[in-house]
């Protein structure tokens, strides 16, 4: 303990010791001992606030990773959905012309072979 002393004269001529300032080495350790808990509670928050940001980063990039290929995928399945169809109802298209064509051929050869034949 670390005592500073000091003189004060009373009235009749007796002298008392006085205490200017008490430091007690127990107390200096009690205040760097806070100053190191404060501080590592502090470094314990802002690490803590860093891995959550880290952690919701990588959420939102994941979201939105797993957001835009989804819209990708979709966006392509109905491509595809839209050419298949376009390519089937064309095709379509073309059997029933052809089916037509045939049709009249065969009616037109029908009919000239009757034709020739009854005349």
């Amino acid at each position: 303990m670390i005592i500073i002393l000091g003189t004060d004269f009373l009235i009749d001529g007796r002298s008392r010791l006085y205490e200017i300032s008490v430091i007690s080495l127990k107390h200096v350790f009690k205040i760097l001992a806070a100053i190191v808990v404060v501080a590592a509670a502090t470094s314990v928050v802002v690490i803590l606030v860093v891995v959550v940001y880290v952690i919701v980063v990588v959420i939102v990039i994941e979201v939105v990773v797993v957001i835009v290929v989804v819209v990708v995928v979709v966006v392509v399945v109905v491509v595809v959905v839209v050419v298949v169809v376009r390519v089937v109802v064309l095709l379509l298209v073309v059997v029933v012309i052809v089916v037509v064509v045939v049709v009249v051929v065969v009616v037109v050869v029908v009919v000239v072979v009757v034709i020739v034949v009854v005349v």
